[in-house]
Formats: C-alpha cells, sequence, structure tokens
C-alpha cells in the first residue's frame, strides 16, 4: 500500500464530469491526495501548463474540441517531462500502440481502473528518475568546464589526487609556488609527504569527506626559509579523483603570529608591570624585575647593575642564575656592556659575549654568549642598567625582543623610583615616630636623674649604640652625670674636669655641631673614658644646645667603624634637642621646686608663728590648735577628702581662731561670763579672721574653716547663719574635732569631760550642730580608737 495523503498534483484532460470524479475517487482509494485541474480544449491546457507545474497528466482520448493526441503534441511543445497516460474505453490495440509511440506513456481503459495508481506511481518515478539524470549530466559538464578554469587559472594551489592512497596525479601553477617544488616532484607523491607538518589521519579524513567539520590549518616548509600556512578544501571531481585546494594565508598567519606574539608581549609585561608595582620593598621588587626580564625575553640569566651614589659607577646589584662570585661588581661607565649601555643611553645586544672586543676584563673567564642590556631611565635620568644573557649560544635577539626589554626597563626603573621613594617615606615615618616616641618619654619626669636615665634609652631607639655617655657643662668644667654600656662605670660617673681637656668638646662647643669619628684608633683626640678605648671603633658626639649655648654633650659609641653616617647624626641632633630643653626642664623644676619648698616653709612657719601668738595671749586654750589640727585631719581622710586639699585644711585648722586678735583683752580674756553684748562682740571673730586672711592669695583656700567653724548645721550658727551643705566641707569637718578637744580638755572654769559624754553629746548633736554624715565617721573612728 502506498503512504497515506500520497500528493499529487495532477492535470485531467477529461470533458465528463462523472468519469472525471470516479477517476479521481479510484486514486484516493489507493492512498493519494490529488489536487487537480480538469480541462477541455487546448486554451484551458495552455493555461494549466503556464501556471503550474503537474506531477501526471491524465487524458480522455475523445473530447468534443480536443483529444489526446493533440494534448500530447501540445504538452510535448512545452519541453516539460510530465508523465501522459490515456485512460478511454473506445480506442483500440493499434490506436493505443500509436499513441505510446507518439510519446504517451501508458494507455489504461476506463472500465479497468485498477491498474491506474500503479501505472501513476511507476511512470512518476520514471520521471523524476529522468529529470535527475539530465541535472546530472548537466552539472557534469558545468563542472568539469569549471574545474577546467578553477584548475589553470586559480590562484589557489590545486592538486589532483586520488582519494584512497592521497597520490598527487597533478598540480597546477599555484601549487607549485606554494610549495617550491616542481612538477615532477610533486606526481606520485602522497599529500602527506607534501605537508608533513599535517598528521596524516587529518589529510586522510579530509580526502574521504570533504569539507566536513573544522579543516585544520596545513603548514608546510619552503625553501626560501620562510613556511607557508594553506587553508584546505577538497572538491571531488570522479569516484576516486579529488582536488585539493590549498588556499595560501601566509600573509595573513604572518600578521596573526606577529600580532598575536605582540599582544602575548603586552599581556606578559602588563602583567609584569603590575606585580612590580604591587612591590613596596626595594630588593624584592629588583629581584623579581630581573626575573621576569630574563622569563619575557627567554634567556636563562639576568642582572640589574644600579647607579651608586657617586653617580661614576654602576654595582650589580640583585643577580638571576648568573655565575657565583660575580654580585657585587662595578663597572664604570663605557666599560663593558653594562656601562656602554649606561653611556649611550641606547639597549645593545651582543650575539657572542666571548669573543665580543668590549667585553670587560672582569667577565672574560664567565662562559656568557648572547647577551641583552637596556638601559632603565626614570624622567630621562638614568638609574641603572638591566641585562639579560645565555651561556648557550641560541639564535640573535630579534627587535621585537629589543624593544620588549627597553619598555620594560623603563617600566622597572619607574617602579624602583617609587619604592626607593616609599621606602624613604617610610623610613622618615618611622625615625619621626621613633624621634616623637623617644622624646615623649623623656618628657614624663621632671626629676633629673630619671630624665637623664630616659634620655639613655630612648636615644637607643633612634641611633643604636653599644655604650653611651651624658656630659653636662657647669661652669668650666664637664661632669659625667649618667653613662651606660660603658665597662667601669664608677670611676667616671660624677667625676669632672676641665672642659678644654677634652679636645672633641672643644670643637662641639665652637661649633655647636655633631661630630662624627669613623676609626677612633686613628683620632687621638678621643680620650675613651672608663676604659671605653678597649672596644670603642667609631664615636658620636652630639652637642646639648639650649638657646643657642652648648650645656654639655652626649657620646654615642659602636664596636664597628664607620657606624654613623650623616644621617644617623641628623637623628641624634633633633633627639639631642628636646633632650637639652628636658634636662634643662629638670634643671629649673629642682630649683624652683627647692624655692618653693622654702617659701612654703616659711608660709608654714608664719601660720604657725600666728597660731601660738593666738594661744600665748589666750592661754586656757594653749594647745588647742595643734591638737584640732591634727585631728582634722585624721577626719578629713577618713572622709575621703582629697589629698591635695589637706594642706588648706592644715592651715586653716592652725588659723581657726585667728580672728580673734581682733577682740579686745577685755572680753578675750574676762574671767567670768560675757553679756549679750560682748558676746556679740565675740561672734565677730570669723568675720574678722576672714578681714585678715582674704588679702592673702595662697590663704583662701584655707579661709572656710576660720570663717565658717562656728556655722551649724540647721543654721542656727553665726557669723551668716549657713544652713547645711551651704556650710563648706573643710568647715563641717573641722566643727566636730572643735568641740570635741574644747570639751575633753581642762579649762580654768571646768574640768574635762568624760570620753563616752563628749561622744554621746556630739551625737545627740548630729542633726542639728553637726553633719550628720560627719558624725558618723567621727564615731567611726573614736570606735577605733583612732581618736
Amino acid at each position: 500500500m502506498p503512504e497515506p495523503s500520497e500528493a499529487l498534483h495532477l492535470l485531467l484532460i477529461e470533458d465528463n464530469r462523472d468519469d472525471a470524479l470516479l477517476l479521481l475517487y479510484e486514486l484516493k482509494q489507493a492512498g493519494f491526495n490529488a489536487q487537480h485541474r480538469r480541462v477541455q480544449n487546448a486554451e484551458e491546457l495552455q493555461d494549466a501548463l503556464q501556471t503550474q507545474t503537474w506531477d501526471a497528466i491524465i487524458s480522455d482520448f475523445h473530447l468534443p474540441t480536443f483529444s489526446a493526441p493533440a494534448a500530447l503534441q501540445q504538452v510535448q511543445q512545452t519541453q516539460k517531462d510530465i508523465p501522459f497516460i490515456i485512460v478511454s474505453g473506445a480506442i483500440g490495440e493499434s490506436t493505443a500502440v500509436e499513441m505510446m509511440r507518439a510519446g504517451a506513456h501508458d494507455y489504461l481503459m476506463k472500465d479497468n481502473l485498477s491498474r491506474l495508481p500503479e501505472a501513476l506511481r511507476r511512470e512518476i518515478r520514471e520521471a523524476h528518475s529522468r529529470a535527475e539524470r539530465r541535472q546530472a549530466e548537466a552539472a557534469r559538464q558545468m563542472t568539469e568546464e569549471r574545474f577546467r578554469l578553477l584548475f589553470e587559472r586559480s590562484g589557489d594551489a590545486i592538486f589532483v589526487a586520488q582519494k584512497n592512497t592521497a597520490l598527487c596525479l597533478d598540480a597546477n601553477q599555484a601549487a607549485l609556488t606554494f610549495t617550491g617544488k616542481t612538477l615532477q616532484e610533486i606526481l606520485a607523491t602522497p599529500l602527506f609527504n607534501i605537508f608533513p607538518n599535517t598528521p596524516p589521519e587529518s589529510i586522510r579524513s579530509l580526502l574521504q569527506t570533504p569539507n566536513q567539520g573544522n579543516l585544520p590549518e596545513l603548514r608546510i616548509p619552503h625553501p626560501d626559509g620562510n613556511p607557508r600556512w594553506g587553508a584546505p578544501a577538497v572538491i571531488p571531481i570522479q569516484q576516486e579523483i579529488v582536488f585539493f585546494i590549498v588556499h595560501d594565508i601566509s600573509a595573513t598567519k604572518q600578521k596573526e603570529e606577529a600580532a598575536r606574539k605582540h599582544a602575548e608581549e603586552m599581556e606578559a609585561l602588563y602583567r609584569t608591570s603590575l606585580e612590580i608595582n604591587a612591590r613596596t620593598e626595594l630588593m624584592p621588587l629588583l629581584q623579581t624585575i630581573v626575573e621576569r626580564a630574563a622569563c619575557m625575553i627567554q634567556t636563562r640569566m639576568g642582572g640589574i647593575y644600579l647607579t651608586e651614589a657617586d653617580g661614576e659607577s654602576l654595582k650589580l646589584t640583585v643577580s638571576h642564575q648568573l655565575p657565583a662570585g660575580i654580585l657585587g661588581n662595578i663597572v664604570r661607565p663605557g666599560e663593558g656592556l653594562s656601562g656602554k649601555v649606561f653611556q649611550t643611553r641606547q639597549p645593545i645586544a651582543v650575539q657572542d659575549y666571548s669573543t665580543w672586543e668590549g667585553r670587560t676584563p672582569a667577565y672574560q673567564a664567565y662562559p656568557f654568549r648572547r647577551v641583552l642590556g637596556a638601559p632603565m631611565l626614570a624622567k630621562e635620568r638614568i638609574i641603572g642598567v638591566i641585562n639579560v644573557s645565555d651561556d648557550q649560544n641560541k639564535a640573535a635577539f630579534t627587535p621585537e625582543q629589543i624593544r620588549l626589554l627597553s619598555l620594560f626597563a623603563d617600566q622597572a626603573a619607574t617602579a624602583i623610583e617609587q619604592a626607593r621613594l616609599f621606602n624613604a617615606e617610610r623610613s622618615r615615618r618611622r625615625e619621626a615616630e621613633t624621634l616623637r616616641s623617644a622624646t615623649a618619654a623623656i618628657s614624663t619626669s621632671l626629676d633629673l636623674p630619671q630624665v637623664l636615665e630616659a634620655i639613655l634609652s630612648s636615644i637607643a631607639q633612634v641611633v643604636p649604640y653599644d655604650s653611651a655617655t651624658i656630659f653636662l657643662l657647669q661652669g668650666d668644667f664637664l661632669k659625667i652625670v649618667t653613662s651606660r654600656g660603658v665597662p667601669d662605670i664608677q670611676k667616671i660617673i660624677h667625676k669632672d674636669f676641665p672642659a678644654k681637656e677634652d679636645a672633641l668638646f672643644s670643637q662641639i662647643q665652637r661649633e655647636k655641631q655633631t661630630q662624627l669619628v669613623p676609626d677612633v684608633s686613628q683620632d687621638p683626640r678621643f680620650l675613651g673614658w672608663g676604659g671605653t678605648d678597649s672596644y670603642v671603633r667609631s664615636w658620636m658626639g652630639v652637642p646639648l644646645l639650649v638657646r643657642g649655648e652648648v650645656t654639655g654633650y652626649i657620646t654615642l659609641d659602636s664596636r664597628q667603624k664607620a657606624a654613623y653616617h650623616a644621617e644617623e647624626a641628623a637623628l641624634a641632633q633633633a633627639f639631642a634637642n628636646q633632650a637639652a630643653i628636658a634636662i634643662e626642664n629638670a634643671r629649673l623644676f629642682a630649683e624652683t621646686e627647692s624655692s618653693l619648698r622654702k617659701i612654703n616653709q616659711a608660709y608654714e612657719s608664719t601660720i604657725e608663728g600666728w597660731s601660738r601668738a593666738m594661744e600665748l595671749r589666750d592661754r586656757e586654750t594653749e594647745g588647742h590648735s595643734l591638737r584640732v589640727t591634727a585631728l582634722t585631719l585624721t577626719l578629713a581622710q577618713a572622709c575621703n577628702t582629697p589629698p591635695q586639699e589637706l594642706i588648706h585644711i592644715r592651715r586653716g585648722a592652725l588659723l581657726h581662731d585667728i580672728g580673734k586678735m581682733a577682740i579686745p583683752d577685755k572680753i578675750l580674756l574676762k574671767p567670768g561670763a560675757l553679756t549679750p553684748e560682748e558676746w556679740q562682740v565675740m561672734r565677730q571673730h570669723p568675720q574678722y579672721a576672714y578681714d585678715m586672711l582674704s588679702s592673702v592669695e595662697y590663704l583662701l583656700p584655707a579661709l572656710h574653716i576660720p570663717y565658717c567653724h562656728h556655722e551649724k548645721w540647721d543654721g542656727s550658727g553665726y557669723p551668716r547663719g549657713l544652713r547645711g551643705e551651704e556650710i563648706p566641707l573643710h568647715a563641717r569637718i573641722f566643727s566636730v574635732i572643735d568641740v570635741w578637744d574644747a570639751l575633753t580638755s581642762d579649762r580654768p572654769y571646768r574640768a574635762a569631760w568624760e570620753r563616752a559624754t563628749v561622744i554621746e553629746h556630739i551625737r545627740q548633736h548630729a542633726g542639728s550642730h553637726f553633719d550628720p554624715h560627719i558624725v558618723q565617721t567621727f564615731l567611726r573612728l573614736c570606735e577605733q580608737n583612732t581618736i
């Protein structure tokens, strides 16, 4: 059975509609999906043939105005190969044979349509086969012509090869040019030998499955030394013969290769630049630079010469796999390859250094071959030379390699300068911080011995030493005030000697600048105090300057020759300037403190004198002031009074009755009871005390007790009737002790009270006469027998 719904474009030449329907029904039953058109005359047939393509034509033999022979002739005139089948019920066999000879493809009777589907399929298949053969023949002819022209005129290399063996049967002129071979060299040669760099399986696969997948690019050597690149394609021309076509892409590949190599170089340069710019430590940076340079230029060894401080020599500072013993070598401008690069400021490449006439004698024993050097320029200033080299014979350095090393050398120079600046700044900051910490340490005390010890401890952070001594100028003499690290300190400490005997100090005093002695064994001015001459090799003397005058100096000793340089001298001098101020401040403080002690002693003596004078006038209270002063201080301390206030409490207690100096003797010394008027006068003595002492500035903090010790907690006291905490604390403390001493002491008019009675009296008056909190503290001291 045919496939269901088999599409069919059918042209019917039939005048009988019923016959047409019957025929279409039969085709449908056979599985055809017939799209048809029914025509009845020549005009309709002509239109149908021009407007549509038909798979087959079925024609009745006799039509009223048309016939199958006429229709067949009309179809044949179009030169279209369309199966033409006659279906009729009236013609004989001879007529059918004649129609077949005329070009009809089959003949069927209308009463036997069962054979129609198979005949229709057969004729359609054969028509398709005829069409394919015609197309193949046309294509063959076209291909042969095209291949002939392609082969002869093509600019691509074309090899005629056997598909299975890959043997070359012919080649065009472009193939001979591409390979650099003659036709005789190519004929009967397998493609595998012509393209030796391409795996045979790749060529074999290409021959068997032309133009399938990713085709490999072909690379072959050429007699001129420059390899050729080609893009292959395969075109079958016969069953076993193919055209193997190679399009020359050598120029493109060379450009691509150059671009790729340049991109790789730039990428390597960029990555290396990032790496070296990320480093800040100079020596690791230099080592990274020389290693990356050797890697980029593909050499085994490398080195960096940096310009020395004098600007007149180069030192091999770092090396990468260079022979041992050469690191640290010095060359002069113009000497050897590095010296010439430095002198000319241009890169220099030498293929064989061992035979180069400009080599330096220092490297004659080393097996250097090719060497490339480039100047390291930073802001147009040459800071050194970078070299890369090999100890084996290799190809000469290319212009690209020379250019690449020059670019890298400039970037490396910038990175080196940045690292130097960074390290210098970091060193300055570290020195500044060390100096700040050291100077801060010597400013924390005003005690001269402590300051001197702090100076020797702190200066060691600024400039390390093996031993150090401080000399202070006192008149015409130098005195050794402290020392550290000296073998026998006791022999020299606190010793003094004429300043003019120390020649080094005399020079420091004249010039007011730090002096350095790189080798004391060569300088007779070095005195070697305390046995330091047994080990000291280099020495530094740093003046102590106060207001432009030298007040002494600090000496620093080292066991190494030339241990100190200008940088250390500058740091030591900066520290010594602060040390001199600290020493001067400590001296001034000691002198001021001594003066203050004398003044305070004078003040205290005066106050005690006033107190004794008061007691001499009022003999009844003799010894009272000293007793209440001592007890008041005890109670004040128990009340957590700040220590700095105790001196004012002491002075106030001693002077608490100083105002009585203004009370007339007839009232102050009256043996009997005072009248109300006399009491009014007596109660003025706190005010008199204030009037007497308020003009003495240093006694103002002590006035609270003389002025307010008769005020009471409940406000019933005098002279101002202060209440509660309005009363100064010092006065509240003193009032408890004043009453305690008065009641526990004998008086001419009464005997002293019992201790327990006085304690009870004070307890009862807490909250009225006295501050209750102070009374609690007082009672606790009584229980402890502290009072």
